[in-house]
């Protein structure tokens, strides 16, 4: 745990110097000036008197603004986390890379953050990889663990797009639930970045039926940054925010892939 902590830290290196530069800079540069010279300038031209300590908050705050606007500019081209680092870091960590300027990828991101992009304000400079729209019926829906009632606690939606689900990766203290599976085929060009339409109707359509039970949705993903974003934006910000009531399952990284009891409430709205 400490191990990954201190790779996080150091793999945070050039962030953690832009915000040394931008704090300690600003200060360095109210003692290299000289503030009496500025402040007596100040009281001549406009016949005010201008104090040191003002003069030294005017000069920081100048400086400050000043190396702000660079970094943002060096930095409005360059992608966060580029290549293959996988982007589990704070919510802190994003919301200081966005003020720094920087575009964020939403592939290798956790759900949960594509999630907490997504639905918040619009606030973030967010990227992703091109994808194939496809509209052949490639989507498969498995009800065979689902009985519709009225007012159930809990039911089970798991999305397979990249990767195929089984209810076996469910956690064991949620298989007695109800169980919706929508799958995706291979497209006939058997690529993994396809936005698929048919996909996102058949998702829409099963969240429409959990709806109606009432119940806690638990939601289980292994889908592309591309259908991903469809059911955010097309599905849960345009569906009754008030009757959704979901809660993100996020995978293990290793063994058999199961998903973890502990769940991410998704806020929508």
């Amino acid at each position: 745990m400490k191990k990954d902590i201190l790779k996080k830290i150091f793999k945070l290196w050039y962030i953690i110097i832009q915000i040394l530069i931008l704090i300690l800079v600003p200060y360095l540069v109210t003692f290299v000036l000289d503030v009496q010279r500025i402040s007596d300038f100040w009281q001549t031209f406009t016949g005010n008197e201008f104090k040191i300590s003002g003069s030294k908050i005017c000069i920081y705050l100048v400086a400050f603004a000043i190396i702000f606007w660079g970094l943002r500019k060096l930095n409005s081209k360059k992608i966060f986390l580029s290549g293959n680092d996988y982007g589990s870091y704070s919510k802190f960590t994003y919301i200081i890379v966005n003020i720094l300027g920087y575009k964020i990828e939403l592939e290798r991101k956790p759900y949960d953050k594509i999630f907490w992009f997504l639905l918040g304000p619009q606030i973030w400079n967010l990227t992703k990889q091109d994808y194939e729209k496809n509209i052949e019926k490639l989507a498969e829906i498995d009800k065979t663990n689902f009985k519709f009632s009225i007012n159930i606690r809990e039911s089970n939606l798991m999305i397979a797009d990249t990767y195929p689900v089984t209810i076996d990766q469910l956690p064991d203290e949620k298989r007695k639930f109800d169980t919706i599976i929508v799958s995706r085929k291979k497209a006939s060009s058997g690529e993994l970045r396809i936005e698929s339409v048919d996909l996102i109707e058949k998702v829409s359509d099963m969240f429409a039926i959990l709806q109606e039970t009432g119940s806690i949705i638990n939601l289980y993903l292994t889908t592309n940054i591309i259908n991903t974003e469809r059911i955010v934006k097309d599905i849960l910000k345009k569906g009754g925010r008030s009757k959704y009531d979901i809660r993100l399952h996020l995978q293990e990284k290793d063994g058999e892939r199961k998903f973890k009891y502990e769940s991410i409430k998704i806020k929508i709205g």
